[in-house]
């Protein structure tokens, strides 16, 4: 048995517990479950938007695309494949969040 209080050991596994949620910010776990139970087609539009992201990024980094002259071959068909892919997922939840 450890003589420490009951409350300290309360208080230490809940600060440990603020900390893990903070660390992997599980705040934004409950605001996307929230928002996806009761405003669905609006979480669809951010998901869409979120999975857009790379596309974008490369498009506002053009210069990177010079820089892809330099890498290997499959590393790069592995980036345009996932690029693709994420962008056929981000039309995906577009459709859903427009109800078809």
């Amino acid at each position: 048995m450890s003589d420490t209080s009951v409350f300290i050991n309360m208080e230490e596994s809940f600060s440990e517990v603020t900390l893990n949620i903070k660390k992997y910010h599980g705040e934004y776990f409950i605001a996307g479950l929230f928002l996806g139970l009761n405003k669905p087609q609006m979480g669809w539009a951010l998901l869409s938007l979120v999975s857009f992201l790379p596309t974008l990024i490369l498009v506002k980094k053009s210069e990177w695309i010079n820089r892809f002259q330099e890498e290997r071959v499959e590393h790069v068909i592995l980036f345009a494949l996932l690029l693709v892919s994420s962008g056929i997922y981000a039309i995906h939840c577009f459709t859903l969040a427009l109800g078809f």
